[in-house]
């Protein structure tokens, strides 16, 4: 559990550099899935190399190979998180213009990235710790 925990304060930290990126990319105008998977790409890997040595306390595992694995997954997840964002961001924008609250589309697209992030910090956590201890 204390790795856990650890692992969630440094992703804190990541999932800051990951909204601001995002915020960044959508106010220039860059589509919400590309913003998001870039900003998600940099920000995951960061955590993860991070986490490698200090969370996991791993020299064994080659740094490169794993990063490389981590990669991958980190793929794939951001794809199925990207392709779910707009729809979770639309879903909730609408449901606060029902009660009479209109945000705009940065505003929209952070509240989609606050509601995905706790089970990808969970599957993050699980998937980088496998790929540290094997």
């Amino acid at each position: 559990m204390k790795s856990f925990i650890r692992f969630a304060v440094l992703s804190g930290g990541g999932w800051l550099l990951d909204c601001v990126l995002l915020l960044v990319l959508a106010g220039l105008g860059i589509e919400l899935g590309v913003s998001n998977f870039v900003s998600s790409m940099t920000a995951g890997v960061a955590v993860f190399l991070v986490s490698r040595r200090w969370i996991f306390n791993s020299s064994e595992t080659p740094v490169l190979g794993s990063t490389l694995i981590y990669m991958a997954y980190q793929v794939l997840v951001i794809i199925f998180i990207s392709f779910l964002i707009g729809p979770v961001a639309t879903s909730a924008r609408e449901g606060l213009e029902a009660s009479g609250f209109f945000p705009g589309a940065v505003f929209t697209s952070f509240l989609g990235k606050v509601l995905l992030t706790p089970p990808q910090l969970l599957s993050n956590f699980l998937v980088s710790r496998l790929i540290v201890k094997y």
